[in-house]
């Protein structure tokens, strides 16, 4: 894969419209190539769909699907993808587990673009 942002795929999920369109908006802006979703069933579809993911961002406290439950289908598809969680509130024990062992990112809500920016930009360049 090359060294450039726009080679990175990243796969943003989100119910919250607003939260989606920001970022979506700024990780483009930051140069990479994004494919963005309101629920966690479609991500997990869309996921299917790629030949490659280099990080998967999802907010946790989602409707029908809890962002842990996305993070842990998407990275047995794709184990080498990096997991970024977005949240103002994490209560599973299993996401705070691997979040607090390295395992995965988490990027606190609210944000800005330029905090997204780089908490997503050390994932995806992480071997």
């Amino acid at each position: 894969m090359s060294d450039s942002k726009a080679a990175r795929r990243i796969l943003l999920v989100d119910d919250d419209e607003q939260v989606r369109t920001f970022a979506t908006r700024a990780l483009e802006r930051a140069g990479f190539t994004v494919m963005a979703t309101g629920d966690g069933a479609d991500a997990l579809r869309i996921a299917k769909s790629l030949d490659h993911l280099d990080v998967l961002v999802t907010d946790v406290v989602m409707p029908s699907m809890m962002g842990g439950a996305v993070a842990r289908s998407i990275s047995t598809l794709f184990p080498s993808a990096e997991v970024v969680l977005m949240s103002g509130l994490v209560d599973d024990a299993n996401v705070i587990d691997r979040v607090a062992s390295g395992k995965w990112g988490f990027l606190a809500k609210p944000f800005t673009a330029a905090e997204l920016e780089d908490v997503v930009g050390e994932a995806a360049v992480e071997d």
